[in-house]
């Protein structure tokens, strides 16, 4: 299998969460034997943040699954609907759950790291393969101020910590 003949389409999925429905867009590549990766993106992303793994030769035996976050990419936000991170981790899992369901890897960057955190404090560990955190916040205090420590290298970073 070549990973160029089996990029995803834009689909679109719809969840019901707490009388409200979300019409989310989504990336979803089937693979072969590898384990499932479901992508979890940060504030200001979309699920074209993950589009590289689509691509990635490495990764063509798994399935993965990126999707946008209400009020990200080309998905609509309600504010009444999704009024706190917790929302966002409840819906995370009923993307999961409708379009992959079966134990995955959860990649999370930015903001979907405490997504994601909140997601396992919620329903458990026992669907998850493991977490990757990508440059993820694991606090909600955190979240705005993770990202200046990605424009240093590690050589400038471990010369502050003196």
């Amino acid at each position: 299998m070549t990973t160029k003949s089996h990029l995803p389409r834009l689909d679109w999925v719809t969840i019901n969460r707490g009388g409200y429905r979300h019409r989310l867009p989504f990336f979803l590549r089937k693979g072969t034997t590898g384990p499932p990766l479901f992508f979890i993106h940060g504030l200001g992303g979309a699920k074209e943040n993950f589009y590289a793994a689509f691509q990635s030769p490495q990764l063509a035996h798994c399935d993965l699954l990126a999707f946008d976050l209400p009020g990200t990419g080309l998905a609509e936000f309600d504010a009444e609907s999704c009024s706190d991170v917790s929302a966002l981790a409840e819906i995370s899992h009923l993307v999961w759950n409708t379009l992959l369901p079966q134990p995955a890897f959860i990649v999370a960057a930015s903001m979907g790291g405490l997504i994601a955190l909140l997601l396992i404090r919620r329903y458990g560990s026992a669907n998850i393969q493991g977490l990757i955190n990508i440059e993820g916040n694991l606090a909600p205090e955190d979240c705005m101020f993770s990202r200046r420590i990605v424009h240093h290298s590690f050589d400038e970073l471990s010369a502050r910590i003196d």
